[in-house]
């Protein structure tokens, strides 16, 4: 009897023991399973591939600001302040409407050696103008030549003064060119070329000489002012 409660016994202890061993290895195999399952997803998380994070377009700000200044220099450059009328000088002219007469005698100013030989020269072309004043296009370019022979004029008193030259000096290409202003409808140019004349003690041929001329020149404004 006693034999049979100690198998009884040992039975008890010997089932207590594998099963608080297999509580212990299936304790075990929990924290291993889920320690797994943790590494795995660790390795995962590392294998995944990183969040690319859009970088900031600095660079295509920064061109579109160089190319905004890149414009406004070049529209700075370009711009050109409008230029001031300039009036064409007689010698500028096309003259393929000029008689044979005009054409050599501004071809023999083109070529003058002196002061003597452009006067002469320019004062044939004015007086051809002169009497070709019918047409337009000799009346204007006629009265053009005014301040270009006053130039010449100038230059010729200065070569006679010293090549002592002594004939008498005619007022006949200013009253020419008075009269081609006049007729072009510039008054104060007629008026001022009569002036120029009288400071030089010339005459037109007529009786009052330059200072009638004025007075006529004035009446002749008036009227065309009324």
């Amino acid at each position: 009897m006693k034999f049979v409660l100690l198998l009884i016994i040992v039975g008890v202890f010997v089932f207590l023991y594998m099963r608080k061993n297999n509580e212990k290895d299936n304790k075990t195999m929990t924290e291993d399973t889920n320690q797994t399952h943790s590494e795995a997803e660790t390795e995962q998380v590392a294998d995944a591939e990183p969040v690319k994070v859009a970088e900031p377009e600095v660079a295509s700000t920064q061109n579109t600001v160089d190319e905004n200044e890149h414009l406004a220099v070049v529209e700075e450059t370009l711009e050109v302040a409008e230029p001031e009328p300039v009036q064409a000088e007689a010698s500028s002219v096309q003259l393929d409407w000029a008689n044979t007469n005009l054409t050599k005698a501004l071809e023999l100013q083109n070529t003058a050696s002196n002061a003597e030989e452009t006067y002469s020269a320019i004062t044939a072309a004015i007086s051809e103008c002169y009497k070709q004043r019918k047409s337009q296009q000799y009346l204007i370019y006629g009265y053009s030549l005014a301040s270009e022979y006053e130039k010449a004029f100038e230059q010729y008193l200065a070569y006679r003064s010293e090549n002592k030259i002594e004939s008498v000096i005619k007022g006949t290409a200013f009253m020419q060119l008075a009269t081609l202003a006049q007729d072009n409808g510039n008054f104060e140019q007629a008026i001022e070329v009569c002036n120029k004349a009288i400071d030089h003690e010339l005459t037109d041929g007529t009786v009052t000489g330059f200072a009638g001329r004025i007075k006529r020149i004035e009446k002749a404004k008036e009227k065309a002012s009324a």
